[in-house]
């Protein structure tokens, strides 16, 4: 892990104690950079601090939940309204979707 950027990948962050252990223990290893992404955020009222208390860099998550009102700088919601949409979209017409932002084919 020496000088390597990291990505955790997690389905779901409460406390962030878990991610927050990795983040320490790659770091440790030697991680240049580490960054989490999660589908969904559900979290708990000291979950901010063991993220701003962490090495990771940046949290993304979807906003299939709300924030808190308080929260770490290091946390970024990403909004999935036009992907879920499109999903819908395709599904419900059986047709093909293709994220012209990502340039990923979904079938």
């Amino acid at each position: 892990m020496k000088d390597c950027n990291v990505v955790i990948i997690d389905d779901f962050i409460d406390s962030a104690e878990t991610i927050s252990y990795i983040a320490n223990r790659v770091s440790h290893a030697g991680a240049k950079r580490i960054f989490v992404i999660a589908s969904h955020a559900g979290f708990t009222s000291s979950s901010m601090q063991t993220i701003d208390r962490s090495p990771i860099e940046k949290v993304f998550v979807s906003n299939s939940l709300p924030l808190p009102s308080v929260r770490s700088n290091k946390v970024v919601q990403v909004n999935i309204a036009q992907l879920l949409a499109n999903s819908i979209h395709t599904q419900h017409f059986e047709s093909r979707m293709i994220d012209e932002d990502y340039e990923i084919e979904f079938h």
